[in-house]
C-alpha cells in the first residue's frame, strides 16, 4: 500500500494504524521525501529512526507502560502484574515499562 501511494504521488500520508504496518512503511515514506503523521503508532523503532517527516500523535510504547504503571498503582491493590502471555499481543511491547515502579511525582 505504501509504493501505491507514493507511486500516486501524495504530498502526504495519515499514517496506518498499528505498528507493525506503520514502520516498514515509513522508510518507504522517507525514501520518497513524503511527512508521515501516525494517530496510534506505539512503536519506539517509530520515530527512532529520525526520519525528518515522520510523526506521532500518541505516546510510544516507553511512555505509555510508565503511565499506565502509574495509574495502576493508584487505582490498583492487585500485587499480580500482566504477563506476555495474557497481554494482547498489541500491548506487549508497554509491559516491561508497566513492570517499572514509578518515579513519585513533585
Amino acid at each position: 500500500m505504501a509504493r501505491k501511494l507514493v507511486d500516486a504521488k501524495v504530498n502526504g500520508i495519515v499514517s496506518q494504524l498499528n505498528s507493525g504496518t506503520s514502520v516498514p512503511a515509513s522508510r518507504i515514506y522517507h525514501n520518497a521525501s513524503l511527512v508521515q503523521v501516525s494517530p496510534a503508532t506505539t512503536a519506539t523503532q517509530f520515530t527512532k529512526q529520525k526520519f525528518p517527516g515522520v510523526f506521532r500523535v500518541v505516546a510510544n510504547d516507553a511512555r505509555l507502560g510508565g503511565m499506565l504503571a502509574s495509574t495502576r498503582s493508584r487505582r490498583s491493590r492487585s500485587r499480580t502484574m500482566p504477563s506476555s502471555t495474557t497481554a494482547p499481543p498489541t500491548d506487549r511491547a508497554s509491559l516491561p515499562n508497566l513492570r517499572k515502579r514509578p518515579r513519585a511525582r513533585a
